[in-house]
């Protein structure tokens, strides 16, 4: 078993050093045969004070600093570009752990997967799951293209499907 980012583990299935991945959303699918998992939303998460009215959508952030795991930046700059919603960006970190870390300073709002919920945080934090759609991410098994995948790790992956 090989832990890593998503760009890690294409990598290590690419170099068959690996044969089966298990990555998040949004990547390159190009040279990959994908098995999706249902797509979460994300949350926003932080101290109460960023909280006092009603947000359900990024765009209700635009006045507050945020906090955005380096994998999730391009899918939040493009979705709000799209939209014409200017973000403040305070922070950028390679963890949803470190995410949940800089939330807890008080220094912003944390934008991250739902599943973040289940890493150890600060439970006086408050969160929102944002109702923004294209926002959503999820995990996908990922195998090589143009190789058959063995008997296992088909019965791997439809145990999950």
């Amino acid at each position: 078993m090989h832990e890593g980012s998503t760009y890690e583990i294409l990598d290590l299935l690419l170099s068959h050093n690996i044969d089966l991945g298990i990555v998040r959303t949004p990547f390159d699918t190009s040279q990959v045969n994908t098995f999706y998992l249902e797509k979460e939303p994300m949350i926003a998460i932080g101290k109460k004070e960023y909280f006092i009215n009603t947000k359900r959508k990024i765009k209700d952030f635009k006045d507050t600093p945020l906090i955005i795991h380096q994998r999730y930046l391009p899918l939040i700059n493009d979705y709000c570009l799209n939209k014409l919603i200017q973000i403040q960006l305070k922070v950028t970190c390679d963890d949803s752990r470190t995410s949940l870390i800089w939330a807890n300073s008080g220094i912003g709002v944390a934008i991250c997967p739902m599943s973040s919920l289940a890493l150890p945080y600060d439970h006086s934090l408050v969160y929102t799951i944002l109702e923004d759609k294209n926002l959503y991410t999820g995990i996908a098994f990922i195998t090589r293209k143009n190789e058959e995948v063995s008997t296992l790790l088909n019965e791997f992956i439809e145990r999950f499907k």
